[in-house]
């Protein structure tokens, strides 16, 4: 397993501090959460055949384990939502062990795959098939936002496939991504949802929003055209919790994964400023701490 050295979130302050001085007339002084973290990675390789000749996969799998927070109940549970968004058991092990589990539960889909698709194949797909494959595949978990006790993070599960070739050119690649992102209200330790910003009933006002905001994201110049532009039905898109959250305003991601849109489409992004919907905004809405 490879360690790299504890990130002490404290060395961003005189960073911060300057921004704020520049932008003093448009926000308030930021508050940066006290909270810590260790940056853990571990990777893999494996060959599908003992002489290295037969199709492979690398795993890279990269997380921000927090360390350090003041209340420990907090800190707990932060870590396990940390564990679980990148599919991590660590019941009945250490961490180091948790991390290795998950890479050989890849190995154990890949092969799964392999075996399968080698017992479905007939002799013509064997005379059709391209020659030996590689597949890449990176996890990585990233911290996007950490103040006034809030902390957003994302994971990134991407991946590609593409042939093993010695000289000539390389035939065409396969790519897949998913970005899932979690905020953490660490007043509690609980992960944040639409529920806790918005008022009841936020849906159907939101949505027509959220759909003006994709079409401004692909610059087209009505939501009519998403359909026009590989989306399926408008009707399929409403506010799915995979959201996250800056001092501007609330940021929701789609995923090929959620079959809104043809994959070529790839991740869209619907940003929508919080003076656009201060009036969806609940009471006592945990972004209201941030502007």
């Amino acid at each position: 397993m490879k360690k790299t050295v504890r990130i002490n979130l404290c060395m961003p302050l005189l960073l911060a501090a300057f921004i704020m001085v520049v932008f003093s007339t448009c926000h308030r002084q930021s508050r940066l959460n006290d909270l810590r973290f260790e940056t853990l990675k571990v990777d893999t390789v494996y060959t599908l055949r003992p002489d290295s000749s037969g199709n492979r996969l690398k795993v890279e799998v990269e997380m921000q384990y927090p360390v350090h927070y003041a209340d420990a109940a907090v800190l707990d549970s932060l870590r396990r939502l940390t564990l679980s968004c990148i599919s991590l058991d660590s019941t009945g092990c250490d961490l180091q062990e948790a991390m290795h589990r998950l890479l050989e539960s890849k190995v154990a889909l890949f092969r799964s795959k392999q075996k399968s698709h080698t017992e479905g194949d007939d002799e013509e797909d064997e005379v059709s098939m391209p020659g030996v494959y590689e597949v890449k595949q990176t996890v990585k978990q990233e911290i996007l936002f950490n103040e006034e006790n809030i902390l957003c993070f994302s994971v990134t599960d991407k991946g590609v496939t593409f042939p093993v070739v010695s000289g000539g050119e390389v035939d065409t690649t396969f790519n897949w991504q998913a970005v899932n992102y979690t905020c953490v209200n660490l007043d509690d330790g609980t992960r944040i949802t639409d529920k806790d910003i918005f008022i009841e009933d936020y849906q159907s006002q939101l949505t027509p929003i959220l759909l003006e905001k994709l079409a401004h994201f692909y610059q087209l110049q009505s939501p009519l055209e998403l359909e026009e532009n590989g989306f399926y039905d408008l009707n399929e898109i409403r506010p799915n919790n995979n959201f996250y959250l800056t001092r501007e305003g609330i940021t929701y991601v789609y995923n090929p994964s959620d079959q809104l849109s043809i994959p070529s489409v790839g991740i869209s992004q619907a940003f929508i400023p919080y003076s656009e919907i201060s009036f969806l905004l609940s009471p006592n809405s945990i972004v209201k701490r941030l502007y």
